[in-house]
């Protein structure tokens, strides 16, 4: 496989695996959200900072019974940048909304996000903390 082909594979991966987190925050599902993530995986969030793939799981699910509950999201990835060959930077555009309110832009909540991707031990770029090497 040529470098360009490892790039552009490496670049339907992270899509992938970014459009099964905002899949699985339209099924209100924790455990699926952070099925890619790492382990040791961290995430910013709205007033908090969760250190762990656990950590986000249960932050989400809570959110999911509570105030996240019923709410969807929109997302368009804008960019990924490779920082290098086992880590790359996307960043999106993510619009979140309750199904109690019609789903249009002057109701969504639009935000910036972004993920850091990097190779786990079986060649997959993975949301992480700590980009892995092979």
């Amino acid at each position: 496989m040529t470098a360009n082909q490892t790039r552009a594979a490496d670049e339907t991966a992270i899509r992938n695996v970014l459009k099964g987190v905002y899949e699985a925050w339209n099924a209100s599902d924790a455990d699926a959200f952070v099925a890619d993530y790492t382990e040791d995986a961290s995430a910013i969030l709205p007033g908090s900072y969760r250190k762990s793939r656990e950590e986000i799981r249960e932050s989400m699910k809570v959110g999911f019974s509570t105030f996240l509950k019923g709410s969807t999201t929109t997302d368009k990835v804008l960019n990924i940048r490779f920082l290098n060959d086992d880590a790359a930077w996307s960043s999106a555009r993510r619009a979140s909304s309750s199904r109690a309110k019609p789903r249009c832009r002057e109701t969504a909540l639009w935000s910036r996000a972004g993920c850091l991707s990097g190779r786990t031990a079986s060649g997959c770029l993975r949301p992480t903390r700590t980009p892995r090497r092979s």
